[in-house]
C-alpha cells in the first residue's frame, strides 16, 4: 500500500510547490507595482534600518559581488557564513575573500555530520525523490543554511541575511521560506531581486 501512495504523494508534494512558487511570484511583483512607482522603492523604505546584514557566502564571483554590493548599498556591516555540506571544495579560500573585503565576522563551519543526520537520512527515508528521478541533494541543503543564517544573526543582532539565488529559481523560495519559518520576523535581502544589474548574457 505505501508504494501505491507514493506516486500521489510525490505529485501532492509537486502540487504544494507550485502553489507555494505561484505565491511567491505574485508577492514580489505585487511589490514591485507598489514600492517601484514614483520615487519609492522597496529598498528604499527598508535599507535606512538595516546595519549589519549575514550573507550566505560561497566565495565565489556571485556572492562576492553581492558582499561589496550589501555593503555599499546599505552601508552596513557584512557578516559572512560558509557552509560545509560535503560538496568536495576547497571553503577556506572563502576566508581570504572575505577579510580582502574588509570584513570581520567571517564564519565557516563544517555542517557535514549535521547534514548527513539530519537531512540526507530523513530525505531518503521518505523517498523524496522529485518526479521519481531527480535527487534532492542541493536543495535540501538549503534549509540547513538557512537555519545557520537565522542563528547567526541572532547571535550578532543583525538586522537581516541575505543570498545569492536568483530571481528565477526555486532556491530563492528555500532560503526564504526556511527563514521565515524559524524567525517569522527575518528581513531577507536578495539582490538579484533589487538590483539593476543583470545576468551575463552569451
Amino acid at each position: 500500500m505505501a508504494v501505491r501512495l507514493l506516486p500521489i504523494v510525490n505529485m501532492m508534494y509537486t502540487e504544494q510547490v507550485i502553489i507555494v512558487r505561484l505565491a511567491f511570484d505574485l508577492i514580489v511583483a505585487f511589490s514591485k507595482t507598489i514600492f517601484h512607482n514614483g520615487s519609492y522603492s522597496w529598498l528604499n523604505l527598508i535599507q535606512k534600518n538595516i546595519n549589519k546584514i549575514v550573507l550566505a557566502y560561497s566565495g565565489g564571483l556571485d556572492t562576492s559581488i553581492i558582499a561589496k554590493w550589501l555593503q555599499e548599498t546599505y552601508d552596513a556591516e557584512v557578516i559572512t557564513f560558509t557552509a560545509d555540506i560535503g560538496q568536495g571544495e576547497e571553503v577556506e579560500p572563502a576566508r581570504a575573500k572575505a577579510q580582502a573585503m574588509g570584513i570581520k565576522h567571517i564564519h565557516i563551519e563544517d555542517l557535514r555530520e549535521e547534514f548527513a543526520r539530519d537531512y540526507v537520512f530523513p530525505m531518503f527515508r521518505a523517498n523524496a525523490i522529485y518526479e521519481g528521478e531527480y535527487l534532492l541533494g542541493t536543495s535540501i541543503a538549503r534549509p540547513l543554511i538557512a537555519k545557520r543564517l537565522v542563528e547567526i544573526a541572532k547571535e550578532h543582532n543583525a538586522d537581516a541575511i541575505s543570498h545569492g539565488a536568483t530571481g528565477k529559481g526555486n532556491d530563492q523560495v528555500r532560503f526564504e521560506l526556511g527563514a521565515v519559518a524559524l524567525s517569522p520576523d527575518v528581513v531577507t535581502i536578495a539582490p538579484w531581486r533589487e538590483w539593476d544589474l543583470s545576468s551575463v548574457k552569451v
